[in-house]
């Protein structure tokens, strides 16, 4: 079931297919920055990409049913940092069209 919701690149509600679509999208969005400096969203797209490729299903699986749920929160906190980071990232570029505010202190 955890590889069906995870990585099963042909099922729509899967993060892989999703992530295969938003990486889709963002290379149709208008290129910005230089050739040989990857745009931060591709980076973030090919990071949770390897994140999901090096998921050890069978020892998140045995960690949840054995009620060592905290590496599977861990796995799944990680993932949704990583989302948000992507999330910011493309707001920032695509969306808010004013630089960040400098933090003080």
């Amino acid at each position: 079931m955890l590889e069906l919701l995870l990585i099963d690149e042909t099922n729509p509600r899967s993060v892989g297919f999703q992530l295969n679509e938003m990486a889709e999208h963002v290379r149709a969005f208008p290129a910005q920055g230089t050739v040989n400096e990857p745009l931060h969203e591709n980076v973030l797209l090919g990071e949770l990409r390897e994140q999901l490729g090096r998921a050890e299903y069978r020892r998140l699986v045995g960690a949840f049913e054995g009620q060592m749920r905290g590496i599977v929160n861990d796995y799944f906190d990680s993932l949704t940092d990583k989302f948000a980071s992507l999330s910011d990232a493309l707001t920032q570029r695509y969306i808010n069209l004013t630089p960040p505010k400098a933090t003080v202190g």
